[in-house]
């Protein structure tokens, strides 16, 4: 019975990437389509740079206001203490000053002390005497700026009339920039809520369009069948991703076909190959017991009949042998064997088989000694170089066919050269094809199916395989096995 086997889901999974990471962590998102996902993706980065850009407008705008104020307190200590303490400045220069600066603060205080701490002049009477911890920190770095919890802005600074020190403490509050605030805060939210909508729309836009080839492509694909192999999908643009993604999938249906034409091939060729000589036996036998014939006549009926059941044994055993190869590739290499060992084990084989046959095998042991052994399976490595040995043979009406054995940089090569009827240069790359024959060995027995399994064996050995031919001249095939390692031979 067929085994059932799972199919094997080829997946990469790129982890470093956001969506991916969002998507695997909440299942919800796993049953999602992409376009959910894209767009999910989109509108969350774009307003998350909006939503930054905007808290960087704000927060830029109100270290503005902020340093905006100092500065226009800075100057008010400034004109108010000069005010004060000189007489340069007169009563029209006062009432512009007062007029200029009236308007942007509240509540404000102005207190002037000297070097002491002690008042020197207050506009309110809240001001009090000043520690000396604060002298020594305002005369250190001549200004000093300290804002309270409710927002209220204090700045002290050191002025000097050319006679002495004086210590002018003003405080407000920023009216100005708190109304301004507030309407840049709704300004802002109010932008933010219309980013939201036209990210969605554009995003819903953007996914749609981008997307859009990959469903022509699905429809395309869902349009292919068992009975129209030959349809392909069209690559508009081929040097970007999706060109590239359908000229993938058109190089799959390339590969598709073939092997669906060959498997109808082959199936088609088994039974031409099993029907022959089913049909010859079944004839022979009909004319067998047509009437009643002599023993040496049924015995030649009976070996006709053997050889044409020889002759399906072969084939039944090749084609058994191919699919257990094709289902059990890994449990076949178990046995570490000398090539030397089984080329000879091979022609062996073939010369008991074949008494006519003329085969010399070349090979010059290494001079240390050391053998050369690979990773094998002694029967089906058997099976391959009697196939090939006796197509040298048969091929070449039995002719002297050498076979040579050499190894290089852990590399075994074996070359088996005929001096046979060749293959035309037309025919060398079908000969791997199951049943083929070529057009020159028509008249020769053969079922097409030997080069074939040859090659799923050397594929099996991970090895390589080249046949270099001239017609009417001869054939050399060249195999060539990595060795497991070289190692001295046991006495």
């Amino acid at each position: 019975m067929f085994e059932k086997k799972e199919p094997i889901v080829l997946e990469k999974r790129i982890q470093n990437f956001p969506l991916e990471l969002i998507c695997h962590q909440f299942s919800i998102f796993r049953r999602w389509s992409v376009r959910r996902r894209l767009m999910l993706f989109f509108t969350s980065l774009i307003l998350l740079l909006t939503l930054l850009q905007y808290l960087c407008i704000y927060w830029v705008n109100q270290y503005y206001n902020e340093q905006d104020f100092i500065l226009r307190l800075r100057e008010k200590a400034i004109l108010e203490t000069q005010l004060f303490l000189e007489d340069s400045i007169q009563a029209h220069q006062n009432h512009i000053i007062q007029k200029r600066y009236q308007s942007f603060t509240y509540d404000e205080t102005i207190c002037i002390f000297n070097t002491e701490g002690s008042v020197y002049y207050s506009g309110t009477n809240t001001c009090t005497a000043l520690s000396k911890k604060v002298i020594e920190k305002i005369k250190q770095y001549k200004e000093v700026v300290q804002k309270s919890n409710n927002g209220k802005v204090s700045l002290w600074i050191l002025y000097n009339n050319g006679a002495s020190d004086y210590i002018t403490l003003i405080s407000a509050y920023n009216r100005y920039a708190e109304e301004q605030d507030a309407f840049f805060r709704k300004v802002l939210i109010l932008g933010f809520i219309i980013s939201v909508f036209l990210v969605i729309a554009i995003g819903f836009v953007l996914t749609h369009i981008a997307l859009r080839p990959f469903e022509h492509i699905v429809e395309q694909m869902n349009a292919i069948s068992v009975t129209n192999l030959n349809l392909r999908l069209a690559e508009y643009h081929e040097e970007d991703e999706i060109g590239r993604l359908a000229k993938s999938f058109n190089k799959f249906l390339d590969r598709l076909e073939e092997a669906f034409n060959m498997q109808k091939a082959f199936v088609n060729n088994v039974s031409h190959e099993l029907r022959t000589p089913l049909t010859k036996i079944i004839g022979e036998a009909d004319i067998a017991l047509s009437r009643e014939r002599t023993p040496e006549e049924y015995r030649r009926v009976i070996q006709a009949q053997l050889k044409e059941a020889e002759k399906l044994q072969k084939i039944t055993n090749h084609l058994l042998l191919l699919a257990q190869i094709g289902s059990h590739r890994q449990s076949f290499l178990d046995e570490e064997i000398r090539v030397d060992f089984l080329i000879q084990q091979a022609i062996e084989d073939v010369r008991r088989e074949q008494p006519q046959a003329d085969v010399l095998f070349e090979f010059t042991p290494p001079s240390d000694g050391t053998s050369i052994t690979i990773l094998t399976n002694y029967n089906l490595f058997n099976i391959m170089l009697k196939n090939i040995i006796e197509n040298a043979c048969k091929f070449s009406d039995f002719q002297q066919v050498s076979v040579q054995l050499f190894s290089q940089d852990n590399k075994v090569t074996i070359a088996i050269k005929d001096k046979g009827i060749g293959i035309p240069e037309s025919e060398i790359a079908h000969i791997f094809e199951p049943f083929y024959r070529g057009k020159n060995v028509e008249k020769r027995k053969g079922s097409g199916i030997g080069m074939y399994l040859v090659k799923n064996i050397v594929q099996l050995h991970e090895g390589e395989i080249k046949i270099e031919s001239v017609e009417n001249k001869g054939t050399t095939v060249y195999l060539s096995f990595a060795t497991i390692y070289s190692r001295p031979k046991l006495e």
